[in-house]
């Protein structure tokens, strides 16, 4: 997913800008496609200022990486959330930014959405959370992770 979110330049309408900046997000599955996506959008936006004799300067934050869940982690939450007559849905693949994402690069783990409000997602400004949400989570966190110690402890 190409994002352009924001782009500025100018003063005013009438006037072509100096300078304008672009600003957005690049969001990929997997790293090699990702590293595919940096090459060619740095090779089209340095060939759109060529063609006006201009140049361009890029500054690449790369934010997280795509976050994949470990299948024995993923499975054993499950199991625990199931335990705890929890409803447990199977997300559909998600482009979110999430910094969770640099720690599974190092350890197994698993990243897992909690229900707590079901009216606006949580970027909106009318976003509110319903507390009583906060203590199932809580459990659902504590007994996974007991669950995954008493039952798998060489993780």
């Amino acid at each position: 997913v190409v994002s352009v979110t924001r782009i500025t330049g100018g003063s005013t309408w009438n006037v072509i800008p100096g300078e304008v900046t672009l600003e957005g997000t690049i969001r990929t599955f997997e790293s090699a496609i990702r590293e595919e996506v940096k090459r060619k959008f740095h090779s089209i936006v340095n060939n759109i200022a060529a063609a006006f004799s201009q140049e361009a300067v890029i500054d690449w934050f790369p934010g997280p990486p795509a976050l994949h869940n470990h299948p024995a982690i993923t499975e054993m939450a499950r199991s625990s959330a199931l335990g705890q007559s929890l409803d447990v849905i199977d997300p559909e693949p998600s482009m979110g930014g999430e910094d969770f994402a640099y720690y599974l690069q190092h350890i197994p783990g698993t990243f897992a959405f909690f229900g707590t409000n079901g009216n606006e997602d949580w970027h909106h400004p009318a976003f509110t959370v319903d507390e009583k949400a906060i203590m199932k989570a809580a459990y659902f966190l504590s007994e996974s992770a007991k669950d995954l110690l008493c039952k798998h402890g060489e993780w």
